[in-house]
C-alpha cells in the first residue's frame, strides 16, 4: 500500500511538472514580447499581475503594462486602465482619468468602454453630468447587441431622461436585452405589458425581431 502510496504520488508531482513547465514557458515568453514593446503581450502581463497567474499579484505593476498597451492604442489595454483609475486599483483613484481612457476605447468600438462611458457622464462622474451624452453612448452599445446597455437605454427611453420618452422604444429594448437573460428587462418587460395594448405588445416584439445588430 505504501508503495502505491509514494507510485501514486511521484505520479501526481510529474503530471504538475509537466503542466508548470508549458505555463512557465509561456510566461517567459509573454514577459520577453512585452518587455520588447508588443501591446498585446503587455496587455496579457498586465492581466497575469492583476490575477497573480504566474508571477504574484501586484497591482501597480499590472497599470504599468496595461498603460504601456493602451498608449500604444490596444482598445482592451485602454479599457482595462479605464477601470483601475475608476476603482483605484494600482493608481490613486481619477475619475477624469478614467473617462480619459474609456473614450478611448469606446471611440474604437468596444460596448463594454461605450457603455462605461455613458455611466459617467449619467453619474457626473469624471466630467459634466450629461444624460444625453450617456444616451448617446448607450445606444452606440444597445446597437451591437450589448445586453446591458439595451436595459439601461430602454430605461432612458420609459423614464424620459435624455430622451424623449417612448414606452414603445423601451420594450422594444427590454426584449432585446431579456433575450440574451438580463433579469432587470424581464421584470419591467412583464410591468409594462400590463399597461400596453396588445397592439402596442405586437408592434414592440415585430420591431425586437427585425432588430439587426450593428
Amino acid at each position: 500500500m505504501f508503495t502505491l502510496l509514494l507510485l501514486a504520488s511521484a505520479a501526481v508531482s510529474q503530471l504538475a511538472a509537466q503542466k508548470a513547465e508549458p505555463d512557465g514557458k509561456q510566461l517567459k515568453e509573454v514577459m520577453a514580447k512585452a518587455e520588447a514593446g508588443d501591446p498585446d503581450s503587455e496587455f496579457q502581463l498586465g492581466r497575469r499581475y492583476a490575477k497573480g497567474e504566474g508571477v504574484p499579484r501586484d497591482l501597480v505593476e499590472a497599470v504599468k503594462w496595461y498603460r504601456k498597451a493602451a498608449e500604444q492604442n490596444l482598445v482592451n489595454a485602454q479599457f482595462g486602465l479605464g477601470i483601475c483609475y475608476e476603482d483605484g486599483k494600482g493608481v490613486v483613484k481619477d475619475y477624469e482619468e478614467a473617462v480619459k481612457w474609456y473614450r478611448k476605447a469606446a471611440e474604437q468600438n468596444l460596448v463594454e468602454a461605450q457603455f462605461g462611458l455613458g455611466v459617467c457622464y449619467f453619474k457626473g462622474q469624471g466630467v459634466v453630468k450629461d444624460s444625453g451624452a450617456a444616451v448617446k453612448w448607450w445606444r452606440k452599445a444597445a446597437e451591437q447587441n450589448y445586453a446591458a446597455a439595451q436595459y439601461i437605454f430602454g430605461l432612458s427611453y420609459a423614464e424620459g431622461e435624455g430622451v424623449a420618452k417612448n414606452a414603445l422604444e423601451a420594450y422594444m429594448w427590454w426584449l432585446l436585452a431579456a433575450r440574451q437573460g438580463n433579469e432587470d428587462a424581464k421584470k419591467d418587460i412583464a410591468i409594462m405589458e400590463n399597461k400596453m395594448t396588445p397592439e402596442q405588445i405586437a408592434e414592440g416584439q415585430k420591431l425586437a425581431r427585425n432588430f439587426r445588430s450593428q
